[in-house]
């Protein structure tokens, strides 16, 4: 935020006159020489630049600045002005010794302006510089990258008039205020990881200006698969080297008593899993790893149809139909706090880089919750129900959710207000998932999937399927994008043009989203009820495994070890190693 009244001073910034005089030549016979003329008679040396000044200088981004010369002739001729305007500053050049410029709306901006002063035969060149208001980063260094235990910022600014500054961190939507320009953030690793964007933002208070500088790296999650689609983008791909491996045999399963679990199952850091289930689905379960054995339970009141998140201090957030969103605590399941969203909750948490909890309402809303006690800190309308799109975080925060009323939104993790909208041709029911660009790639009810410019949400493409995509995106190291369709099939999508790099069909709809193991593999289950596993190169089938039911909504979740989780409708979660 800026001021734009103009504030002039008087200043005489350094210049640089540079005079060419163009004399006569004595000639060879001397001074009285047929060809020469006398020392009374020699040219002068043409026009005399004294000073060049400036008021309003350094300007407010925006503003006007007045550039004066000073100038004359010793011989009494009348001289003619010819100013250079540098790139950026909008003024007209009228041929006087006053030159009136805007300045460009960028802080902390600087150029040089130039004025050739000519008496009709010689001429004197003068040049000053002109600069805006506020900061300026010269160097933002965020080490070590990718992060170890600790991530440290060094900062060198100035400010073109002097004025004291004060440094801010946003780290991917976490924010740290006026923390000076060398700090250290001593724990970086996130409930959710994924892209981070680390920006340092240079402050002039006084004048309500800044400048900032960034970096993007990845920042660990808290586990291998701390929620739905792995991490705060919804890649669907693990990060941990070890979870890879799976043959497709299974490890145990655990009946929960529900007619199906249509939750994807999380992992906590210490490999606990947490999915929905029970009667009616309502209840979330904290299992062992080893042997699928129950470790605590907990009534929710209402079925858990959407994905579970993990904290980064291990607390799990989850939302149910009852429309309320639970924090849990790890050990024993209790409740820590809830938030009544008024109307059911399918859609998935997703954790941002200070924990806020998002989560999408049938209510028509998009919550941002504080994970200490869940607290409202803003919401947003989005004129109809939220149904199954779980929010995705961008690398700077900005969060993507869509809508049975069509639209994909982009919002503001500060306030919540709204960046842009997209319109697809049906309802969205996929989760919206982020590739490395920030392009944003989502199916729609239309058929299609599509991938929209992170900047304005514009198309970049669309790729037709055979029937309603309701399946969420998955992304690979490479960029392909992976995602199902009620047409049967599993899609192979090119990032730059979505042209079909090949396609897998089985006997039943893909509500599933895919998930990427560390070597590529992709895993998602169909409604024909079987987990399949294939060859990223070629779409290939490497195992399938039957579950007792169709797998709908439920996405596997992949632990550091390779093991694949799981749930089915015949009740039960599965365990696949």
């Amino acid at each position: 935020m800026r001021s734009r009244q103009a504030m002039l001073s008087f200043v005489v910034l350094s210049a640089a006159l540079a005079v060419g005089a163009c004399g006569g030549d004595d000639g060879a016979d001397g001074d009285d020489g047929a060809d020469g003329t006398t020392g009374a008679d020699a040219p002068a040396y043409g026009p005399v630049l004294s000073s060049m000044s400036t008021v309003g200088a350094p300007a407010l981004p925006g503003g006007e600045v007045q550039v004066f010369v000073s100038a004359d002739s010793p011989e009494g001729e009348s001289l003619e002005y010819e100013w250079e305007i540098p790139e950026g500053w909008e003024g007209e050049d009228t041929g006087g010794d006053v030159l009136v410029l805007t300045a460009p709306e960028d802080v902390g901006h600087k150029a040089r302006i130039t004025v050739h002063v000519s008496d009709g035969e010689r001429q004197a060149s003068g040049t000053t510089w002109l600069a805006t208001r506020g900061p300026v980063i010269e160097s933002f260094e965020a080490s070590p990258l990718p992060p170890e235990e600790e991530i440290s910022f060094s900062v060198e600014a100035y400010n073109h008039d002097g004025t004291p500054m004060q440094t801010h961190y946003d780290l991917g939507g976490k924010h740290v205020e006026d923390a000076g320009p060398s700090w250290t953030w001593e724990e970086p690793t996130r409930g959710m990881g994924g892209r981070h964007e680390l920006r340092a933002i240079v402050e002039d208070p006084d004048n309500r200006l800044s400048a900032d500088a960034s970096v993007e790296t990845t920042l660990e999650g808290i586990s291998p698969w701390p929620g739905f689609g792995a991490d705060r983008q919804r890649t669907g791909r693990t990060t941990h080297p070890d979870a890879k491996g799976a043959e497709g045999s299974e490890k145990w399963s655990f009946d929960t008593g529900a007619d199906w679990v249509t939750a994807s199952p999380a992992v906590g850091p210490d490999g606990t899993v947490y999915v929905g289930g029970g009667a009616w689905g309502s209840t979330v379960y904290a299992l062992d790893p080893d042997d699928g054995s129950e470790q605590w339970e907990f009534d929710a009141e209402g079925p858990l149809q959407g994905g579970l998140a993990v904290g980064s201090d291990g607390t799990v957030y989850l939302g149910c139909d009852r429309g309320r969103v639970y924090a849990l605590d790890p050990d024993d399941g209790s409740e820590l706090w809830s938030f009544d969203a008024v109307s059911w909750i399918n859609s998935s948490v997703v954790l941002g880089a200070d924990d806020t909890v998002y989560v999408g309402s049938a209510y028509q809303r998009v919550y941002a919750l504080d994970s200490t006690d869940g607290s409202k800190r803003w919401k947003f309308r989005t004129d109809h129900w939220i149904n199954r799109s779980g929010p995705a975080l961008g690398a700077d925060g900005t969060v993507y959710v869509g809508s049975a009323n069509s639209n994909l939104y982009a919002l503001d993790p500060d306030d919540g207000s709204k960046k842009w909208t997209f319109e697809a041709g049906a309802t969205i029911r996929s989760s919206p998932a982020v590739g490395a660009d920030g392009t944003i790639y989502v199916g729609s009810g239309d058929n299609r999937v599509y991938a929209l410019d992170p900047e304005d949400g514009e198309k970049d493409w669309s790729f037709e399927t055979g029937d309603s995509v309701q399946s969420s995106p998955a992304i690979a190291v490479d960029g392909t994008i992976y995602i199902g369709s009620n047409d049967n099939h599993l899609y192979a999508l090119d990032p730059e043009d979505g042209s079909e790099l090949w396609s897998f069909e089985t006997d039943g709809e893909i509500f599933s989203a895919p998930s990427i193991a560390a070597d590529g593999t992709i895993y998602f289950g169909s409604r024909d009820s079987y987990l399949y596993a294939l060859d990223p190169d070629d779409g290939s089938e490497l195992w399938s495994f039957e579950t007792g039911d169709q797998i709908s909504w439920s996405s596997p979740a992949l632990a550091a070890d390779g093991t694949l989780y799981v749930g089915s409708e015949d009740g039960r979660v599965y365990a696949i190693e």
